[in-house]
């Protein structure tokens, strides 16, 4: 068990984090295209505001992740994480697109959690707005504190590691204090 849990065969490379944002907007693109192709009548491809306000949000959130994996993240090569949790992130990202598909109003038995009347679209838009700004200046501030803590690796992603004095085979990741955020 201890060799499961702790063997380096079992551990790939972090900078395969960009993988799950590849699956995730693929996942999207082929779910998202499937159903509005397949959607029985014109109603069924009109999500309502709430719902494409959280997809878009969501795609964008994906869009700056896999951005951030290829031009802001400096991987070194120690950096590393467990296959089963690289697996489960694949799984999360190709499942996460089918939290948002609703069935189509005309198999709906019951009434849908989504509102289409005008009156009470007016009442959603000042959540909406206030809920998607929020997002957006959440989504800023996990770039710019990326951005931070990747300025604290050289270029060279492995000049941050350095040689014990005690065993010449030995290195080890220097860690810095990020300043500015």
């Amino acid at each position: 068990m201890r060799r499961l849990s702790h063997g380096e065969e079992f551990l790939v490379p972090k900078k395969l984090f960009l993988h799950f944002y590849v699956c995730g907007l693929l996942s999207f693109v082929v779910l998202y295209l499937g159903a509005y192709f397949a959607a029985p009548t014109p109603m069924d491809r009109n999500p309502s505001l709430s719902h494409s306000t959280t997809l878009v949000l969501l795609v964008i959130h994906l869009s700056r992740r896999f951005y951030e994996c290829l031009y802001v993240h400096r991987w070194t090569s120690q950096s590393k994480m467990h296959l089963v949790g690289y697996l489960v992130g694949i799984m999360h990202y190709i499942l996460l697109p089918f939290v948002f598909v609703s069935v189509p109003y005309s198999q709906v038995a019951v009434p849908s959690l989504y509102v289409r009347d005008s009156e009470s679209l007016s009442s959603q838009w000042g959540i909406i707005t206030a809920a998607s700004l929020f997002c957006l200046w959440a989504q800023y501030q996990q770039y710019r504190h990326h951005c931070l803590l990747a300025r604290l690796r050289s270029p060279n992603n492995d000049t941050n590691t350095f040689k014990s004095n005690s065993n010449a085979n030995t290195t080890s990741v220097v860690y810095s204090l990020p300043e500015g955020g």
